[in-house]
């Protein structure tokens, strides 16, 4: 699967996705290396967005970043008191989160140095077996960090609101969202991508 074969592909899958991809820049999303080769740090950030807008969740980040001295290892943040992180600005439950994945990375318990090579549903099966690490925040990790291409979070708010605007309907919910995927395989990373594009460049239909 290829960035270049996927922008030819979907516009003849939809022809309101054609459309809106005339308009859109161009997704660059698994162009070259993954962005980040630092595999916690990025399951830190994805954590620390749960539930809230990006503007918060760059704060939390930045407060996180000067309390670890931006070392973003499992062994710096382990060393930090609990109730520092607390202070940084993650919630309990967060803060039981990147702690427990921080000690199953350093156990051995979760292996991140093997997700380059893993197929997508064993690394979703491994980083959910950590408290709070759910579907959304592998799906996050998969796309941004691994550039996994046919990936689908039809329960994100965001993916759920730009495809409605792209095809001028009301919002579907993630159940309904999920099989409108399916004719977009393998590239549903990238149609997520152009939903999110949707709710910038689209206005509500009135």
């Amino acid at each position: 699967m290829t960035l270049a074969k996927a922008l030819k592909a979907l516009p003849k899958a939809d022809r309101d996705l054609a459309k809106f991809m005339k308009i859109s820049p161009q997704c660059e999303l698994g162009k070259g290396e993954p962005p980040y080769r630092n595999h916690f740090e990025t399951l830190l950030k994805a954590v620390v967005s749960q539930q809230i807008s990006t503007k918060a969740a760059d704060s939390i980040t930045q407060k996180l970043r000067l309390l670890i001295e931006d070392d973003f290892s499992p062994g710096r943040l382990l060393s930090v008191p609990l109730d520092e992180l607390r202070g940084a600005g993650l919630s309990g439950a967060k803060a039981r989160t990147v702690t427990e994945l921080a000690e199953a990375i350093i156990s051995g318990g979760i292996s991140v140095d093997d997700f380059e090579e893993m197929p997508d549903h064993e690394i979703t099966a491994a980083l959910t077996q950590v408290w709070g690490i759910g579907r959304w925040t592998v799906e996050m990790f998969l796309m941004f960090s691994l550039a996994r291409l046919d990936v689908w979070p039809s329960g994100d708010l965001g993916v759920r609101r730009g495809w409605s605007l792209i095809k001028g309907e009301h919002m579907l919910d993630a159940k309904a969202l999920e099989p409108i995927g399916e004719p977009f395989r393998p590239y549903r990373s990238i149609v997520a991508w152009y939903c999110w594009q949707a709710t910038d460049l689209l206005k509500e239909p009135k």
